[in-house]
């Protein structure tokens, strides 16, 4: 069977970490009301997952009539590999880490040195969506590796875009850039009768998490405030009018009771994740390229950027099913990064970090500026009122 690369996360992982077949039911729309109380199931280990977005054509549910739908890509990198992504040599612009499996990570490598090398313009259209009538979807060359997303575009830049028709609000859907995201397995306070839920959320709530272990633990010992040993429950909040670093937010519940239904939840086994975190079908992502690939007069070298995944996968792959997204409220959307000091999140676009004010160098990523970190002031605002 094809392997995976992801790795289950103790509690001192998760809190470290910067960036079956049966199955189970995911949690779904709980953003819609802003906020969820939740139990982690304690024999349910945490897991990162990182991904690629990608698009196919499906039936609309309701209506059966094509729809462009967007999918999910698991990487096949090494994490420390993705941690680095944006870590360059100043002089030759070769990644500090290049991917050596991932064909999703090698395609968004090449395209990033195909416009370096002025091979192909960075507004060029590179892929073309058009099986939808009268929705077209193109992926631009800039856009697939995210340079539409910069801050730091200077007029003549925006200028290019706008003539190319190239929507800077809407440009975040053309990005393949890896995104992390957590999988928890969940058991709603309001609704335990539903059983353990499987939630794929954003590194950004993930990090909120972290956070209220992590001061749980300070305030009453690792025992207590460990929620794998001592279960207690975390409210998940989400305001999609907040900027973007404040949008999620977590707290502990201390007051809310642990009864006999969330109980018997915790004590039957949590559902498997093996069909969300296994390895991606490479002949399918392969055929998708190749078809949709537009530019005239440059093919990507598609044996060296599959070579390396169709030797380790061989030639099984996984039911076209599992292709699409099973997390049916987890459509792509603009993801951040880890601050190195704070571990706060951050946009990929940004080079100052809103949470602790660490400066980051443009090209290379290195920290120009440590910020301070962590404030008293913050500390102080705990309710023991300790610094």
């Amino acid at each position: 069977m094809p392997r995976t690369r992801v790795e289950e996360l103790d509690l001192d992982a998760f809190l470290g970490h910067s960036g079956s077949s049966g199955g189970g039911t995911f949690l779904k729309n709980w953003k819609d009301d802003g906020r969820i109380d939740v139990w982690l199931h304690p024999r349910a280990k945490i897991l990162p997952l990182w991904s690629h977005n990608w698009y196919t054509v499906g039936k609309d549910r309701e209506t059966h009539e094509p729809t462009l739908r967007s999918v999910r890509f698991n990487s096949l990198e090494r994490e420390a590999v993705l941690k680095r992504r944006n870590y360059r040599d100043d002089k030759t612009h070769e990644r500090e880490v290049p991917p050596d499996l991932c064909p999703f990570s090698k395609m968004l490598e090449w395209v990033y040195q195909a416009i370096r090398t002025r091979q192909i313009s960075w507004i060029d259209e590179i892929f073309n969506f058009d099986e939808v009538p009268g929705e077209p979807f193109v992926i631009h060359a800039g856009g697939m590796i995210g340079m539409f997303n910069s801050r730091d575009l200077d007029a003549k830049e925006v200028a290019e875009m706008r003539k190319a028709g190239i929507r800077r609000d809407e440009a975040w859907k053309e990005s393949c850039q890896p995104r992390l995201q957590y999988i928890f397995r969940i058991v709603k306070n309001a609704a335990p009768t539903e059983g353990c839920l499987i939630a794929l959320e954003a590194q950004a709530l993930g990090d909120k998490v972290k956070r209220v272990i992590a001061d749980r633990i300070d305030d009453v010992g690792r025992v207590k405030g460990d929620p794998f040993t001592t279960p207690y429950a975390i409210r998940w909040a989400y305001d999609d009018k907040a900027d973007f670093a404040k949008r999620y937010e977590a707290r502990p519940l201390t007051a809310a009771e642990l009864t006999p239904e969330i109980q018997a939840v915790f004590d039957a086994d949590p559902p498997s994740v093996d069909e969300l975190t296994r390895a991606p079908n490479i002949r399918e992502l392969r055929t998708s390229f190749e078809a949709h690939w537009c530019l005239k007069g440059v093919t990507p070298p598609w044996d060296e950027i599959f070579g390396a995944a169709e030797a380790e996968l061989g030639g099984d792959a996984p039911d076209d099913d599992e292709y699409e997204d099973d997390a049916a409220d987890t459509a792509a959307e603009e993801e951040g990064i880890e601050c190195d000091v704070c571990k706060g999140t951050m946009k990929e676009t940004e080079f100052v970090c809103p949470t602790c004010g660490t400066v980051y160098d443009e090209k290379s990523g290195q920290i120009v500026e440590r910020g301070e970190w962590p404030k008293p002031a913050a500390r102080r605002t705990r309710s023991t009122g300790k610094a």
